[in-house]
C-alpha cells in the first residue's frame, strides 16, 4: 500500500458519503496516513445536479471517493423500495454525468446483492447473468445501473479523462455500523440480537435467511485499502469485486 498512499498524496480527493459506515472509516484511514482530502458540505444535495456542479467547481477534486446513497439492510430494503430505487438513481446519474464534465477520477461503491443468486463463488461477470433477490431489487438493479453507466462511459468516451470506476464489497463489518435492528446488515443485526438474547434471557435467538445459505465476511478497513488501490491502479469503466474468499 505504501505506493498507493504515495500517489494519493498527489490527488486533490473529494469524499462523499463520509458520514456514513464506510465514509467514516475512509476518513478515519486517510487521517491516519495523513493524507489531505476534502468532505462535502453536509447541506449539499447529491440529489441536485446543480448542487452538484457548484460542489465540483468549489473543490476542484481529481479524485472522488463515492461512498454516498441511500442504503438499509433486508427490513429497510423491503420497506421502502421507491426511496432506494429514485434517490440512488439520481445521485449516481447527477455524480457521473458532472464527474464526466469535469474529468474526474471517480471511484463508487457497488453492492453484492447486485448480483443473482448463485450457488457457488461469484465473479464480475456473473452481474448480468439473472437478477438479484426479490426483497431487495431495487435497491440491487440501482447498483447494477452504476456498473452500467461506468461500462457506458468507457465505450463512447474512450479518449475521455473522465475514469469512473465500481468496487464491489462482500458483507462489511466494523467501526461506525449501524445497529439498529430493522436497518441493520448482518453482522450488526446479530450482535445487536446477542445482546438482547443476553439481557432479556429471551428462549428464541432469531436468525433471518435460508437455511443453506452461505455469506462471506469483510472488515470495512480491508474494503477500504481495496477501494484505494482500485481507485489508483483500477482500468476505467470496470467493476471490480472484493471479498473474504471464505464464507460461513
Amino acid at each position: 500500500m505504501k505506493n498507493i498512499l504515495e500517489k494519493l498524496k498527489q490527488e486533490t480527493i473529494l469524499v462523499l458519503g463520509w458520514k456514513g459506515f464506510v465514509g467514516k472509516n475512509l476518513c478515519d484511514y486517510l487521517e491516519k496516513h495523513e493524507i489531505s482530502f476534502f468532505r462535502n458540505n453536509e447541506w449539499d444535495d447529491l440529489r441536485n445536479k446543480e448542487q452538484v456542479q457548484i460542489m465540483f467547481e468549489t473543490f476542484l477534486p481529481t479524485l472522488v471517493l463515492n461512498c454516498s446513497g441511500r442504503t438499509y439492510g433486508i427490513a429497510g430494503n423491503v420497506k421502502f423500495p421507491v426511496d432506494l430505487l429514485e434517490e440512488n438513481l439520481l445521485i449516481q446519474y447527477n455524480l457521473m454525468t458532472v464527474g464526466f464534465l469535469n474529468n474526474v477520477n471517480i471511484t463508487s461503491i457497488g453492492a453484492g446483492c447486485a448480483y443473482p443468486e448463485q450457488e457457488r463463488d461469484l465473479t464480475e461477470d456473473d452481474l448480468w447473468n439473472g437478477l438479484p433477490q426479490k426483497d431487495s431489487i431495487c435497491y440491487s438493479l440501482t447498483k447494477s445501473m452504476l456498473s452500467l453507466h461506468a461500462m457506458a462511459y468507457k465505450r463512447q468516451y474512450p479518449q475521455s479523462r473522465f475514469n469512473p470506476k465500481v468496487i464491489v464489497p462482500g458483507n462489511i463489518y466494523g467501526p461506525y455500523d449501524m445497529f439498529d435492528l430493522d436497518y441493520a446488515h448482518v453482522i450488526p443485526a446479530l450482535v445487536h440480537k446477542a445482546v438482547l438474547y443476553k439481557k432479556n434471557q429471551k428462549s428464541i435467538f432469531e436468525i433471518w435467511g435460508r437455511e443453506k445459505a452461505e455469506r462471506s465476511f469483510l472488515y470495512v478497513e480491508d474494503f477500504i485499502k481495496a477501494m484505494l488501490l482500485v481507485a489508483i491502479n483500477g482500468f476505467k469503466g470496470d467493476t471490480y469485486i472484493y471479498s473474504n474468499p471464505e464464507s460461513v
